[in-house]
């Protein structure tokens, strides 16, 4: 996950637009540090577990987070993953992690460009999977998969505003009083050569808030359900067929696959 911040012009102008922004009642905001991708490319070699190699990704924009937000109104949670500049030609791929005073969830906004060529948005939403100790994960990592509750969620992706937003509806999470929201983002390079079995990786999180979990992002503060609404029913039970995602937990990292 990402630790590097860049430098900004001066100390004043850097802790005017770092410091996130207080959560008002039903909605919050908070802008995040641009240029502080990171990259890595994973060489299978030495076996078993392969090799991480460090690699430069200040210029990837696609994946830059430079803001997030959330409203959360009487019947959806609303949240809004801002970018440097996204880019139609390539992958998008932004996983959010919320917990609330009902429970903990797994979300994934997924563009991806299909073997035919044309480009498709998938979304997900299951249960905060329990996750290990991390001195119990081996050297190689572990596998972890997750089942979609089956909820009808909205998303949109737009290239004009370089902005990622999914909604959520409230009843999928139990109606919560209220929630708090951390994210980051993916693109995955695959080689041209399908026998090679290395690829980069370049990933981004928002990095303002507090570090509720060894392997998640840091969250942002409460975002209290909007005047009126609905609270404390129960949730969504969590789905065993239909759609599904494969989680990598290892050395101090987790992240999903296709």
């Amino acid at each position: 996950m990402s630790r590097v911040l860049r430098a900004a012009c001066t100390a004043v102008l850097s802790l005017v637009l770092l410091a996130p922004t207080v959560a008002h009642a039903d909605r919050w905001t908070s802008p995040d540090e641009i240029g502080d991708v990171e990259g890595w490319t994973y060489d299978p070699e030495p076996k078993p577990c392969g090799t991480d190699i460090e690699v430069d990704g200040s210029d990837e924009s696609n994946t830059d987070i430079t803001g997030l937000a959330v409203r959360h109104s009487r019947r959806a949670m609303i949240v809004t993953t801002r970018f440097a500049e996204l880019d139609p030609d390539l992958e998008q791929w932004v996983s959010l992690y919320v917990r609330s005073d009902g429970g903990g969830w797994w979300l994934d906004v997924d563009r991806y460009q299909t073997r035919a060529g044309s480009w498709r948005v998938m979304t997900f939403m299951a249960e905060e999977p329990r996750l290990p100790d991390p001195d119990d994960v081996e050297e190689c990592g572990i596998g972890i998969v997750l089942f979609d509750v089956g909820c009808r969620t909205e998303s949109l992706v737009d290239f004009d505003r370089d902005l990622i937003r999914l909604a959520v509806p409230r009843r999928c999470m139990g109606n919560p009083r209220w929630v708090r929201v951390g994210a980051d983002a993916h693109r995955f390079v695959e080689p041209e050569d399908p026998d090679v079995e290395s690829f980069t990786v370049f990933s981004d999180e928002w990095d303002g808030g507090a570090e509720l979990s060894y392997w998640m992002p840091p969250f942002g503060p409460r975002v209290r359900a909007t005047t009126g609404a609905l609270v404390g029913d129960p949730a969504v039970a969590a789905s065993t067929r239909g759609q599904r995602r494969h989680l990598v937990v290892r050395d101090g990292d987790i992240f999903a696959r296709r």
